[in-house]
């Protein structure tokens, strides 16, 4: 939550505690585009490139497993397909974004569906 007040003050500025120093600038790491979500437009800088950890990794084991189909290694394919499955069975039911995709993700949910990829 932005804004929730985290520094404890005084009512009077002037009797800020010593360990409570001036802030005006924060960071906030929007990793699951909660603004575009709720349709907040932020007036600060954003960074529309980046791309949550997860995500990133995904597309680099996707990458990895068809240069792997590309070259006739099938080991590492496997390797990378089985990394795929279980970073897709361990995505949180209980995410927002989880859930609105249920429709697509219930299709990886099948074994035939990996098995078939090659």
């Amino acid at each position: 939550m932005i804004g929730r007040g985290t520094r404890v003050l005084e009512d009077e500025i002037t009797a800020r505690k010593p360990w409570c120093k001036e802030k005006n600038k924060f960071l906030i790491i929007d990793c699951w585009e909660n603004f575009e979500y709720f349709g907040e437009n932020p007036t600060a800088s954003t960074d529309s490139t980046s791309m949550p950890m997860p995500v990133r990794l995904f597309q680099a084991r996707l990458k990895r497993m068809q240069a792997s189909l590309d070259v006739s290694d099938k080991e590492t394919a496997k390797t990378m397909r089985d990394h795929l499955r279980e970073q897709v069975r361990s995505l949180p039911k209980n995410s927002v974004v989880v859930q609105e995709n249920a429709s697509k993700l219930y299709r990886v949910e099948d074994d035939n569906f990996w098995e078939g990829l090659f």
